[in-house]
């Protein structure tokens, strides 16, 4: 997903139009709620004589969202999460956070993770490319509107070692479709963010067996600043 780039986007051109720099959440984090729905792929019979005739090879599948994405981080760091929790990026930090059920309460960077002498490893991070966009501004007397469009690779790394053994190494990418609106008037300015991006990827998931991993992620933000005097 591409909301790093979008977040330093939308925030260059809120400065752009004279407002003070973004801030969902006083002036630390802004957070973009993150919605995983993926379907994984994993081995089943591998070229396995099921009749003296018929050899054969399956696989199995299940999905992946963003409830099982949590509850496999609380697991590997050996916590739980308060009911509702949900995953968001914060478009500042550019981190990966768990937060709680409103959406703007940080209760752990999950891209921070932990690191004890790297053994015991998880971290759960985004990483983007530089995105080509399109966009509209209109300038009233009333204030501004700015419309942008972002299209951008973005990948997805979930990584967990337990007592070094890894469990989970997963890399999913893609290219995010954002949008962003910026309404500013002489008292506010609001800033909306959407992603859309469709994943595929693969690697070692949940203990460690070979699985092949597509779906997409929605990202969705919403925040007030003031204009700058």
């Amino acid at each position: 997903m591409k909301p790093i780039q979008l977040a330093a986007m939308a925030i260059v051109a809120v400065l752009a139009l004279g407002v003070t720099k973004a801030g969902a959440v006083p002036t630390t984090y802004v957070f973009e709620t993150l919605n995983f729905s993926l379907t994984a792929a994993q081995q089943d019979l591998d070229n396995v004589q099921t009749s003296p005739n018929v050899t054969q090879s399956t696989l199995t599948t299940f999905r992946i969202s963003s409830k099982d994405l949590l509850d496999l981080l609380a697991t590997a760091l050996g916590t739980n999460w308060l009911t509702g929790a949900r995953l968001a990026l914060d478009n500042i930090s550019q981190d990966i956070f768990v937060v709680d059920k409103t959406g703007t309460n940080a209760l752990y960077d999950v891209s921070t993770g932990i690191n004890n002498g790297d053994t015991n490893v998880v971290y759960f991070t985004l990483s983007v490319d530089n995105p080509v966009f399109k966009g509209k501004q209109v300038s009233t007397t009333s204030g501004n509107h700015l419309t942008q469009t972002d299209l951008g690779k973005a990948i997805f790394h979930l990584h967990v070692e337990l007592n070094g053994i890894t469990t989970t190494d997963l890399v999913l990418d893609g290219v995010d479709t954002a949008q962003t609106t910026v309404n500013v008037n002489t008292t506010t300015a609001v800033i909306t963010l959407h992603d859309n991006e469709t994943l595929g990827g693969d690697g070692a998931y949940g203990d460690g067996t070979w699985t092949v991993v597509q779906g997409n992620v929605t990202g969705s933000g919403k925040w007030k600043d003031v204009p700058a005097t």
